[in-house]
């Protein structure tokens, strides 16, 4: 399967000592050459997961499922007063990603605790340096701002600051990102309309987010818009680079339509593993299928999911909403690749690339239908 063109059915696939692929070729059922190596099954691009937050790896359980968004912020804010993090269940994660086939990560950072992980990892990581705490008071816009850049400096600066969402960054730091990535051309990660709630804040200054935003971050100044949040901080960002939105569970017909209208370069993340573990809720996929928004996939966090595996996340989607393999593994591959501006590396196996090859055993070429029974291996 290299997404971009048809699949090839007993394809070889050449790649030299560092994992590049050199050529492909296809090649008759019953032919057998001695210097190639066989597998039975389907081989595909590494995955690319766009949504992640690795510095979470060690809240794997600790938080209860099912208690909508205000309920795991609150559980969050507390597990990080109280918890240590866990640099070897960070290390670990890692491993679990690269052995799950993934390729390429857009990992949300608030601290350095992941810095010598990605830095000798086999998976190539664009950290979103999230900021969030303008809104606070605490320090100003610029004085928030300049600590992400440094933040950003730490990781090589191979990612961007970005916004942790709508409701949590002050509109003046909101500005300062926004200018950032027009000028650098950089992708920016936002999580948008995750909660129902998040639609009661903007339009009334009420609901579950609202008040625990009010007790844990002070917002004394918060204003309703009398607007969804997307109407609100959209018109902040350019076409001049990628806006990621992600989780979108409760995005609507009419968001979509304007954020389309709006945004020429959006990519739209689904997260349906996070999105069911938090909210107990899917985003309506139909709809984005419908108006062709590109789609890619995160996992989330072990915060808010049992596993970090983009195939168990094209399976859940698959299981609802009956998505074609083919569609899914372009959402899965090349459209977080094109998201995070690394598509001239990773997703899709086609020569000059080096993607990472993926092995899915168990699964009819045919009918590619996702189950449990279908095994991960990586190949390169």
């Amino acid at each position: 399967m290299p997404v971009e063109g048809q699949p090839i059915s007993h394809g070889i696939i050449i790649v030299n000592d560092s994992g590049e692929i050199i050529d492909i070729q296809a090649q008759s059922k019953n032919q057998r050459s001695a210097d190639v190596e066989y597998y039975e099954g389907i081989i595909t691009p590494g995955f690319v997961n766009t949504h992640n937050h690795l510095e979470y790896s060690y809240v794997k359980g600790l938080i209860k499922p099912y208690q909508g968004l205000p309920g795991f912020i609150k559980s969050i804010v507390q597990i990080k007063q109280n918890v240590r993090a866990d640099l070897n269940a960070i290390i670990q994660a890692d491993r679990e990603m690269y052995d799950l086939g993934t390729a390429a990560v857009g990992d949300q950072t608030n601290t350095l605790i992941t810095k010598g992980v990605k830095k000798h990892s086999k998976i190539y990581y664009h950290s979103f340096i999230e900021l969030y705490e303008a809104i606070s008071e605490i320090n100003s816009p610029e004085t928030d701002f300049r600590h992400g850049k440094a933040y950003l400096a730490a990781f090589d600066n191979q990612g961007s600051v970005s916004p942790h969402a709508p409701y949590s960054v002050d509109p003046e730091l909101l500005k300062l990102i926004a200018q950032e990535a027009f000028v650098r051309r950089l992708p920016i990660s936002i999580h948008n309309q995750e909660t129902e709630s998040e639609l009661d804040m903007f339009m009334y200054g009420r609901g579950a987010l609202y008040d625990i935003f009010h007790k844990t971050l002070h917002p004394q100044t918060w204003i309703p818009t009398g607007s969804s949040s997307l109407e609100w901080f959209l018109p902040f960002f350019r076409d001049s680079h990628n806006l990621l939105l992600v989780h979108n569970t409760y995005t609507r017909p009419k968001d979509i339509i304007f954020a389309q209208s709006m945004h020429s370069r959006l990519y739209w993340t689904m997260c349906p593993g996070s999105n069911l573990y938090i909210e107990n809720r899917l985003p309506h996929i139909p709809w984005f299928q419908k108006m062709n928004c590109q789609i890619c996939l995160g996992t989330d966090s072990y915060a808010s999911n049992t596993s970090l595996s983009i195939l168990r996340e094209m399976q859940i989607l698959q299981e609802h909403f009956e998505v074609d393999f083919n569609e899914l593994l372009q959402w899965a591959t090349i459209n977080g690749a094109r998201a995070l501006n690394i598509d001239h590396i990773f997703g899709s196996i086609k020569p000059g690339k080096n993607p990472g090859l993926v092995l899915l055993e168990g699964m009819n070429p045919d009918k590619p239908i996702i189950t449990d029974k279908v095994k991960i291996k990586r190949l390169a």
